[in-house]
């Protein structure tokens, strides 16, 4: 699809965590909002604590001399409810196109509207950092 609104809703997410405006990010979120990986389930109660665990990722990703993000939607289930399970895989490129790192997350979103929706769960199915940063991420 040339447009579609979910790679786009996904796109701009991921946009406002790189640029690090955690407001924009509270705005896509549902709260509390659950985030499972295999270094634990977090809970994520407010916007100070979706500023905190953005900003853990964001340093520990900004090791990574990232310049360029690229969505691929791999899954997306029917929605339900005005609820559906949507998967994408990041990859992050450096200059010249370098692939630097890589995940795989399923997104658990609600259709407050048609084509607005907000994640009310995450799980990354494969994470672009080390068992070891994501327990720094997630604890």
């Amino acid at each position: 699809m040339l447009n579609d609104p979910l790679k786009n809703f996904l796109k701009e997410v991921r946009d406002a965590f790189f640029v690090e405006d955690y407001d924009a990010l509270s705005r896509h979120c549902a709260l509390p909002l659950v985030v499972y990986s295999a270094a634990g389930v977090v809970a994520i109660k407010d916007h100070d604590e979706i500023k905190l665990f953005a900003d853990r990722y964001h340093q520990i990703l900004s090791a990574f001399p990232i310049t360029r993000s690229e969505c691929r939607i791999v899954q997306r289930d029917p929605a339900v409810n005005q609820r559906m399970r949507v998967t994408a895989r990041w990859d992050e490129f450096g200059e010249d196109n370098t692939p630097l790192t890589s995940s795989l997350v399923r997104y658990f979103l609600y259709e407050k509207e048609p084509n607005v929706w907000l994640i009310e769960m995450l799980e990354y199915l494969e994470m672009a950092v080390s068992m070891e940063d994501a327990e720094r991420i997630i604890h």
